[in-house]
């Protein structure tokens, strides 16, 4: 038999579970619904590449073995306007001691954060120069290469990119780069899990995602996952296998690498 006072204290036994819930469900997934877009925000990353150089594109000898370090700092200019009427949010990059920088026009609208157009890129898919050639993969290059220019060398996307879809959740899956008529490929983003990174004495709860080339004879062996939280990118690996090694005038060196590239947050600002 059911007493009143058995009854009460079974209501508050569900109450207390399903309050325990709504924290776990809330600590599990954090909401990373925007991402920093104010003037003066600052992230420096130090850079790493690993880079395996094989005796063959068939051979699992490796002859030698490069490991680059230097520092990477983007911060957020300005806003300003392309083409008369876009506004945009001024993203620039610089590798410290390299003389390279590149710069990113982004904009944040009801899908997700955006790059509109670019100069200089770099990103994840570009490597140093070093020992007197060019550590650039010639398909990966390719990515980068300009397609639509219109003055001081702005490149803008045939369809602006959607870098990262808002808000994160686990699963959540979008095309990143559609293909074109002469980039033939098509890359997507797929959020895999949560993991929470300890760094400059912080902690961030990120959302773990990775690239997905859906055309694999463009890939090459590359992977590429990120770590994003609300205070945006804090960690990124890629990984690229067997690529081909350019020189600085962009023909084959027939070199062949397996590189790997670690870009992880050493100091942050966010205005």
């Amino acid at each position: 038999m059911i007493t009143l006072k058995m009854e009460k204290a079974y209501i508050l036994f569900v109450l207390i579970a399903l309050i325990g819930c709504d924290k776990k469900t809330t600590d599990l997934n954090p909401l990373v619904a925007s991402y920093p877009m104010t003037i003066g925000t600052e992230w420096t990353y130090e850079r790493q590449f690993i880079i395996n150089k094989y005796e063959s594109i068939t051979s699992d000898v490796i002859i030698k073995t490069d490991t680059l370090h230097f520092d990477e700092k983007v911060w957020i200019d300005k806003d300003t306007i392309l083409n008369g009427t876009m506004n945009v949010t001024v993203f620039k990059s610089r590798e410290e001691g390299y003389n390279w920088t590149s710069t990113s026009y982004k904009f944040i609208d009801n899908e997700g954060l955006k790059t509109f157009a670019y100069s200089n890129a770099g990103g994840p898919f570009v490597f140093a120069k070093k020992y007197g050639y060019l550590k650039s993969a010639s398909l990966l290059k390719s990515i980068i290469e300009h397609s639509n220019h219109a003055g001081d060398n702005i490149t803008f996307e045939s369809k602006p990119t959607l870098d990262i879809k808002l808000p994160l959740d686990i699963n959540l899956t979008w095309t990143y780069r559609y293909p074109t008529d002469n980039k033939p490929w098509q890359i997507e983003k797929k959020v895999l899990e949560i993991e929470n990174l300890h760094l400059i004495n912080q902690d961030f709860t990120c959302y773990k995602l990775e690239y997905i080339f859906k055309n694999e004879s463009f890939n090459y062996g590359t992977k590429s996952t990120d770590w994003i939280s609300d205070k945006g990118l804090i960690k990124r690996l890629t990984i690229v296998d067997r690529a081909q090694l350019v020189d600085d005038h962009g023909e084959p060196t027939g070199e062949f690498v397996h590189s790997t590239e670690i870009l992880i947050l050493k100091g942050i600002r966010i205005k």
